[in-house]
């Protein structure tokens, strides 16, 4: 439950006296580069669903799932584990 919290504080939380999250004024307060900056604030903008597994790629660490909800399909890619989704 702590880390679900901190990762609502660190990505979604906005900052009254800022107005920013407390990721984009880390990014903003140090050189980070590119892509890693990018897929830091990426994080920003979760979206919350359940999702079936389609396939996956071992090879290329990826795998396809569909969102239950919306009927949309997503590509993921650098998946570390894929016993995690077992």
């Amino acid at each position: 439950k702590l880390k679900n919290v901190m990762e609502w504080y660190f990505y979604e939380w906005i900052n009254p006296k800022t107005g920013k999250t407390i990721v984009r004024e880390f990014v903003e307060k140090h050189d980070i580069p590119e892509p890693l900056r990018g897929k830091m604030l990426q994080m920003e903008k979760p979206f919350y669903s359940k999702f079936r597994v389609l396939s996956t790629n071992n090879s290329r660490n990826s795998m396809t799932v569909l969102d239950t909800k919306t009927g949309k399909k997503h590509d993921i890619v650098n998946v570390k584990s894929f016993d995690t989704y077992s």
